[in-house]
């Protein structure tokens, strides 16, 4: 009765991926503004360590300018702990051209309870500390910091038809 979720191990380690890809390119006449967007989530499960990667793409190219980019990635580990509790670990990189960030790369470690845990969704509260490392487009200085961020995870699932998660992440 203590068993809530149970998640496939593969045989063949590469058969335990899970995730969607996706991509698109819009043109305005009107205002002659390319966008082409790029994006993958992945999900990997082995024992007490679930796993994912996010990666997101964003290209905006307007009448004569230089491409605007936006790209942002995540990896983050989860390692389970008895009584619903979790470790957790986190490293991102972003650039964002429309912000003036050149790079931001952050790693982070911290903690977590998994405060409700059904077979039918799941609350998350996840602490910890995060380091970041930003460069600016219009300088040469790397600028460091701490945060303590708190994030909520809530997640909501259908294994009937049709077969659906939700998930909303506050941070």
């Amino acid at each position: 009765e203590d068993i809530l979720r149970i998640f496939p191990l593969e045989e063949d380690w590469y058969r335990g991926f899970k995730g969607s890809v996706g991509a698109g390119l819009s043109y305005t006449k009107s205002s002659d503004v390319l966008t082409a967007n790029a994006e993958y989530n992945l999900y990997y499960v082995i024992s007490k360590w679930r796993f994912r990667n996010n990666f997101s793409f964003i290209s905006t190219k307007t009448n004569g300018e230089a491409p605007s980019l936006r790209i942002e990635t995540n990896f983050q580990a989860l390692y389970a702990l008895p009584h619903k509790w979790v470790l957790s670990e986190i490293n991102s990189f972003n650039r964002n051209d429309e912000l003036a960030i050149k790079a931001r790369i952050s790693f982070g470690l911290g903690g977590g309870n998994n405060i409700v845990q059904t077979d039918r969704q799941r609350l998350l509260i996840l602490t910890g500390i995060m380091q970041n490392s930003e460069k600016n487009i219009e300088s040469k200085e790397i600028v460091s910091n701490f945060e303590w961020p708190v994030t909520i995870q809530h997640t909501v699932y259908s294994f009937m038809r049709p077969d659906l998660t939700s998930a909303i992440y506050l941070a």
